[in-house]
Order: structure tokens, then C-alpha cells, then sequence
């Protein structure tokens, strides 16, 4: 298993068992692909919003991580 897939995981589950809610295995992934796009999000605020920082953003790690994690989420 990946790193990625680990992520992926500990997301999904984190909101399939809140203990306040009961969701839905489609509203736990839901809410994890949420939470990624929310740190995507946080990169294009650090990075801009220009041509070239798009570029830059794109080639980052971080970027690349979340590129994956979300790829294994919805892989579940």
C-alpha cells in the first residue's frame, strides 16, 4: 500500500466513523475529497494564482501528494 493510499484511507475513515454523524460510505468520501481540495486550495493561495506559479505549484511535492491521494480516494 502507498502513502497515498494510506492518506487515502485514514481520511476516508475519519469521517466514515465521526462520532457525532453516521455517513454513508459515498458522503465519508465525499467529505475526504473535500478535505483535499481544501489543502489544494491552501497551495494555490501560497503559490498564486499566475501562469508561471500555477507551473511551479503543479511541479511541487505537496501538490503531487495530494494529486495522488485524491486519485486513491476515489479508488474506494
Amino acid at each position: 500500500m502507498t502513502q497515498a493510499e494510506k492518506k487515502a484511507k485514514e481520511l476516508y475513515f475519519k469521517y466514515k466513523s465521526s462520532e457525532n454523524h453516521i455517513l454513508t460510505p459515498r458522503q465519508a468520501k465525499q467529505c475526504a475529497l473535500i478535505c483535499v481540495d481544501e489543502k489544494f486550495k491552501s497551495i494555490n493561495d501560497v503559490f498564486g494564482h499566475t501562469e508561471i506559479s500555477i507551473k511551479l505549484m503543479k511541479l511541487s511535492e505537496a501538490y503531487k501528494q495530494l494529486t495522488q491521494v485524491k486519485k486513491a480516494i476515489k479508488k474506494l
